[in-house]
């Protein structure tokens, strides 16, 4: 038998991904929806659907792999494609030194996806959550983990399977370098995370009808299962620490259990249980404790790196921005420090209120009398002064948050032209579509 899975083990887990500040890098994860023409997602198997679109890939040289006789992933040298419950597209980077590598990634990324949808009425929506079909009606993709999850979820949050089956978004991960690191990193990442889903919120409408949401996908992120989701303030309200995370997260409940190649219910065992008394005789290892941590979703999720996961999926331009405001801000001493100062101003007790404002209002919700908007402008020159003195790369790449000055300065969240649009009817859904990418121009850093 295995030797029992420690406390210490799970410490030891997060410090194997510590990083010094010579080696930081960055990565996103970029999740689409495919929809036709009339706004019906792809399913799996119909033929040109999500299984044929990854089986595309392979002319680009990835590699898939799958569980049981289904295509779930592709894999190319250190990047990913998977899907989500719904469908949705995902896409991991490689982790990269610099935001224009990040930005290589992303537009490769949506060139090949172009060119395997050419021919047909496919596209990839530029939305935070699918706007026509109602998600009752969308098939769960052929992933066991994912049934077990709806099952789970379904008795925990009314919004729940809108959450699997019709959001998407963009996040980025960041490096530290110790715990003292993570220690400041994490707090100020969710401190800020309302400001960054003001400036990001993408997801207005829902089933063919003004939600009155900004972002309808964080709604119903904070309607899904508060065990697992939300800013934490009950948890880390002292302050953030590893030791403090391994409790919360022997305390979160299993949605399954790994059995070779297939997953078993948990039924919401708590995972400090299966440390204690394991399961058939079998105890958990680090390879369990990995995934655990993996079935948990804060607006920050502490892992190897930290995972901010506030934006919405937006146009392409705005993407490398989420990438440049984050490494302005986390790696830079002194843009660290401005930022701790400017997050004490936002108690604690106020952070959920203020993310609730953020989801329903956008840029033009109020904190303490003040817009949204202003108080993501102070973030975002706080990320501007940060990339500048991150040589050689960073004073080049704050020219990738241009968009975020020009959506600050108009005061409006992407959310509001993708509103417009649907309220000028006709051809709306490919308006809000991805455009070719080479019609897009790429950032030139010389204009940072």
């Amino acid at each position: 038998m295995d030797k029992p899975l420690t406390r210490t083990d799970m410490l030891r887990w997060f410090e194997s991904g510590f990083s010094p500040p010579e080696q930081w890098r960055m990565g996103l994860e970029w999740e689409k929806e495919l929809v036709h023409a009339e706004g019906r997602r792809i399913t799996y198997f119909e033929p040109g659907g999500i299984r044929d679109v990854l089986q595309g890939f392979t002319q680009f040289g990835w590699k898939g792999s799958f569980e049981g006789p289904h295509l779930v992933a592709m894999a190319r040298d250190d990047a990913t494609l998977t899907i989500e419950p719904g469908g949705q597209l995902e896409i991991s980077t490689a982790p990269r030194h610099t935001v224009s590598e990040i930005e290589g990634d992303v537009r490769t990324h949506l060139r090949e996806l172009q060119q395997v949808l050419r021919g047909t009425d496919v596209m990839p929506l530029a939305l935070g959550y699918t706007p026509i079909q109602p998600v009752a009606s969308i098939p769960f993709v052929p992933k066991g983990r994912y049934s077990i999850m709806s099952e789970y979820l379904a008795a925990k949050g009314p919004l729940a399977h809108g959450m699997m089956k019709g959001t998407s978004s963009v996040q980025v991960t960041i490096d530290v370098t110790n715990h003292a690191d993570a220690g400041r990193k994490v707090p100020v990442a969710f401190a800020l995370s309302p400001l960054v889903l003001a400036m990001f919120a993408n997801s207005p409408i829902a089933e063919g009808r003004d939600t009155g949401w900004a972002s309808w996908r964080a709604h119903c992120w904070q309607h899904t299962d508060p065990a697992r989701t939300g800013l934490m303030a009950d948890v880390f309200g002292h302050g953030f620490s590893f030791e403090r995370y391994v409790d919360w997260l022997l305390e979160v409940p299993m949605f399954f259990y790994r059995e070779g190649e297939s997953y078993k219910p948990a039924h919401g065992r708590p995972f400090g249980d299966f440390v204690a008394r394991g399961h058939n005789g079998r105890f958990p290892t680090l390879d369990d404790f990995a995934l655990h941590v993996n079935t948990v979703f804060p607006e920050v999720r502490v892992g190897k790196w930290l995972e901010m996961r506030s934006a919405d999926n937006v146009p392409l331009e705005m993407i490398p921005s989420l990438a440049a405001f984050w490494k302005g801000i986390m790696y830079d001493p002194q843009a660290l420090a401005d930022a701790e100062e400017l997050t004490r101003a936002i108690p604690m007790a106020d952070r959920a209120q203020m993310h609730a404002t953020a989801a329903r209002d956008g840029l033009s919700g109020r904190y303490k009398k003040r817009r949204l908007r202003s108080w993501a402008a102070l973030a975002l020159e706080i990320s501007v002064a940060g990339l500048r003195r991150q040589a050689p790369d960073g004073p080049a790449e704050v020219a990738y948050l241009a968009p975020l000055r020009d959506l600050l300065a108009q005061g409006e969240s992407p959310a509001i032209a993708s509103w417009k649009a649907f309220e000028g009817g006709g051809d709306w859904l490919r308006s809000i579509s991805y455009p070719p990418v080479d019609s897009v121009p790429a950032v030139d850093p010389a204009h940072g």
